[in-house]
C-alpha cells in the first residue's frame, strides 16, 4: 500500500531534519586554521543557548548536525563561533535551509595594538533617537563603525581602541544590546571610550543616556557616512543645524518621529536649537524664520571678515558649531581650571553660540 501524500511529506520532513548539516571552515585570510574549538549556538524568541562544540580539522573544517532544518518563519537562527588569540569571532546567522548548501565561514584575524588615543574609524551609520522628558532629552544613540583594515585592533597600555564624543552634558549611561559589552566601555565628560577589540568590518554600538536641557551641539569627528536624528512626538519645537529636515515617520500607530538627516559629513557638528513657538505661529514658519536668521548671522560674519568672503552661510554655521565642539573638548581635557580660565572659556563659548543663534542658556 502506497503512503498518502501527507505521510510522504512527514517522512520527507523527518528525513530532511535528520540530514540538516552545517559544514564550515575557520579561515585566516585564505588559509584554514587547524586548531581550536567551534561552538554552535541557537537563538530563538525565548532566548539562546549553546548546542554543541567540535574541534576543527587540520584544514580548519568543521560540521554540526542541526537539531532541525532552519526555517525563516520559525524565528530561530543558528550561528557558530570560535576563539582565536583570545578574541571571539562569529559566523553569519543561519535561518534558511538554502544557506546549508554553501560552506559556512568564520573569519579570524591577526591582532594589532590600536594607535595612541584610539583609531579613527569611519562611522558608517549613526541614528540618534530623542524623547522629551521635561527637563531635557532621553537619548538612544546607535553608532555603527567600520574597521577598513585587515587586522583586529586591540587596546594597548590602557588606551582605548576607539573613543567618540556624545552629546554635551550626557549622563546616566546604559549600554544596550549590541556589539558592545558593559565592561568594555567607560564614559567621561560626555565621551565614550571603547576598550573592546574591533575586527575588520562593521560593529554596532548602542548607548542610552540623558541630556539636561533641550539644546546641544553634537560634534561629528572624522567621516560620518549617514547621520539621522529622530525626535519623538510630542516634543518642544526645535530646529536642527547641520542636517536636512525629512518627512516625519510613523513607526507604528501613534508613534511618530520628526526626522533630520545628512550624508558624507566630515569633521563637522550638528546643533539642536529650542524654538519658542508663538501663539498662532505654526512650527513650520518658526523653522523658516530661524533658518533665515541663521543665514543672516552667517552672512554678517562673512561681510565682517573679508578673508571669509567666499564662505557660504551654511559653511560659516558649520564652522562655528565645530569651533564650539572643539572648545568644549579642549575644556574637558584640561580638567580643573582656575576661575579666570573658566570665565574666559564661558565668554568665548557665549560669543560663538550668539553668532549661530543660540542664546546664553546654561543648559547648552
Amino acid at each position: 500500500m502506497r503512503p498518502s501524500s501527507q505521510e510522504a511529506a512527514a517522512t520527507a520532513s523527518t528525513s530532511e531534519q535528520a540530514t540538516a548539516t552545517l559544514r564550515g571552515r575557520v579561515l585566516l585570510g585564505d588559509a584554514g586554521v587547524g586548531s581550536g574549538l567551534v561552538t554552535l549556538h541557537e537563538v530563538a524568541l525565548g532566548g539562546g543557548s549553546e548546542i554543541d562544540s567540535v574541534v576543527v580539522a587540520d584544514d580548519g573544517s568543521f560540521a554540526f548536525e542541526l537539531p532541525r532544518v532552519p526555517d525563516p518563519e520559525s524565528g530561530t537562527v543558528f550561528f557558530a563561533s570560535t576563539l582565536y588569540e583570545d578574541i571571539l569571532y562569529f559566523g553569519i546567522p543561519v535561518n534558511s535551509v538554502i544557506q546549508l548548501d554553501s560552506t559556512y565561514v568564520i573569519r579570524v584575524y591577526e591582532t594589532e595594538p590600536a594607535p595612541p588615543g584610539g583609531a579613527d574609524f569611519t562611522v558608517s551609520v549613526r541614528n540618534l533617537f530623542l524623547q522629551d522628558v521635561g527637563t531635557g532629552w532621553s537619548a538612544v544613540d546607535l553608532i555603527q563603525i567600520r574597521n577598513d583594515g585587515f587586522r583586529t585592533l586591540i587596546p594597548a597600555n590602557g588606551e582605548p581602541v576607539w573613543s567618540y564624543p556624545l552629546l554635551g552634558g550626557a549622563q546616566d549611561f546604559e549600554v544596550g544590546e549590541s556589539d558592545l559589552a558593559e565592561d568594555a566601555v567607560r564614559f567621561a565628560d560626555g565621551r565614550m571610550f571603547v576598550a573592546a577589540p574591533v575586527p575588520p568590518g562593521e560593529r554596532l554600538y548602542a548607548v542610552r543616556y540623558t541630556v539636561p536641557g533641550h539644546q546641544f551641539v553634537a560634534p561629528l569627528p572624522g567621516l560620518t557616512e549617514t547621520m539621522e536624528l529622530l525626535v519623538l512626538e510630542p516634543s518642544p519645537p526645535t530646529a536642527v543645524t547641520g542636517l536636512q529636515p525629512l518627512p516625519p515617520i510613523e513607526v507604528e500607530e501613534g508613534v511618530t518621529y520628526r526626522r533630520y538627516a545628512a550624508g558624507d559629513i566630515v569633521d563637522d557638528a550638528v546643533g539642536l536649537l529650542l524654538a519658542e513657538e508663538e501663539e498662532g505661529l505654526p512650527l513650520e514658519w518658526m523653522a523658516v524664520i530661524l533658518t533665515v536668521v541663521l543665514a543672516w548671522l552667517g552672512l554678517y560674519a562673512v561681510y565682517r571678515d573679508p578673508a571669509a568672503a567666499t564662505a557660504s552661510a551654511a559653511d560659516e554655521r558649520r564652522r562655528l558649531l565645530r569651533e564650539v565642539a572643539i572648545l568644549d573638548e579642549a575644556y574637558a581635557r584640561e580638567g580643573k581650571l582656575g576661575s579666570k580660565a573658566r570665565k574666559a572659556y564661558r565668554r568665548r563659548r557665549e560669543r560663538l553660540l550668539a553668532r549661530i543663534g543660540l542664546a546664553d542658556d546654561p543648559r547648552v
